[in-house]
Order: C-alpha cells, then sequence, then structure tokens
C-alpha cells in the first residue's frame, strides 16, 4: 500500500521540516525556489493570522454592536482626541483604508451617537471626525476589554519580542508601501 507524502504545514519552520525528513526533497531546490517558497508560505500566514485576528476582535466587540473595523476607528479617533479629532483623510491614511471604506463605517458610528463630524476651528470650510460624550463611555468600556484580549494573544511573547515584532512589521509595511 502507498503512502502519499504529507504536506508540510504552512505553520512548521523550514528547520523542522528537515528533521521530519524532508530535507532531500529540499536539498534538490535550487535556493531561489526555496527562499520563493518561504515567501510564499509567510504571505499565506499573514494573511491567516489576520483573518484569525478580525474573527477574534469581531467576537470581541459583537456583545457591544460594533465591528472591528468600528472599533479601530474609534481608537484611531482616541489617538486624534488631543487634535480635535481628525479629517476623514487624516484617519484614512492612520488606518490604511481607503476613504470609500471609511465613510461607510464611519456613517454608520455617527447613526449609532458614537461620532460627530464638526468643524475644523482652523478652517470652518472642513470638518473633523470626534468620538461624542457616548462614543467616549463606549471607548472607555472597549479599553477594559481590549487589555486582557491583547494581553491573551500575546501571551507567548516577551516584552522584547513584542518590541522586536512591532519593529518588524512595520520595517514589512514600510517595503510593501514603497512597492
Amino acid at each position: 500500500m502507498r503512502r502519499d507524502k504529507q504536506t508540510p504545514s504552512d505553520e512548521t519552520p523550514l528547520a523542522e521540516h528537515s528533521a521530519a525528513g524532508d530535507n532531500a526533497a529540499r536539498m534538490s531546490l535550487p535556493a531561489d525556489a526555496e527562499v520563493l517558497d518561504l515567501n510564499n508560505r509567510l504571505f499565506f500566514r499573514l494573511l491567516q493570522v489576520a483573518n484569525v485576528m478580525h474573527n477574534a476582535a469581531t467576537r470581541l466587540v459583537e456583545p457591544l454592536n460594533l465591528t472591528s473595523q468600528q472599533w479601530s476607528v474609534l481608537g484611531s479617533l482616541a489617538r486624534f482626541a488631543d487634535q480635535g479629532g481628525a479629517s476623514v483623510n487624516d484617519l484614512s491614511a492612520h488606518l490604511r483604508m481607503s476613504r470609500q471604506n471609511l465613510s461607510k463605517i464611519l456613517q454608520r458610528l455617527e447613526l449609532s451617537g458614537l461620532t460627530e463630524r464638526v468643524p475644523d476651528p482652523a478652517d470652518l470650510r472642513h470638518r473633523r471626525v470626534v468620538m461624542t460624550d457616548k462614543g467616549r463611555v463606549l471607548w472607555k468600556s472597549l479599553q477594559k476589554i481590549a487589555g486582557p484580549f491583547h494581553e491573551n494573544a500575546l501571551r507567548g511573547f516577551t516584552v522584547l519580542e513584542r518590541l522586536h515584532f512591532l519593529e518588524l512589521i512595520t520595517r514589512f509595511e514600510k517595503d510593501l508601501r514603497s512597492e
């Protein structure tokens, strides 16, 4: 009876593939092909993790009648609070989100009474997005559940590893944006 060789999981590092007997097959590949395979696996894993993170965040904020995207917009607005809110352009750039997608999220937040658009004191022709009192109360509630959520998700990393991860992911984003 012939047993088909199992394909290595995308979660398994290359070193473990070698230890699992995959070394002979990999040794015949040119170095460029192995790097290409690693790059493909890495991008695929990043997409998988982004989906898992989105789903977990959605489950966390659903009881508050929010989506994970709305949560991220409120978080960005919290960062801009000391600047009197943010323009849609500033929010779009900060969130790395298209203005079209952001506008839909802002409309839902406004309908829920969590945000509003107010005149920009520096130029009354422009508007700034700010959290309402109701939005700020909700944001405080979100912070109470976000801390444990983040800590649980990062529990396998030391503080130094988290800092290194942040550095790596920032560099990765910068390289992607320069394409």
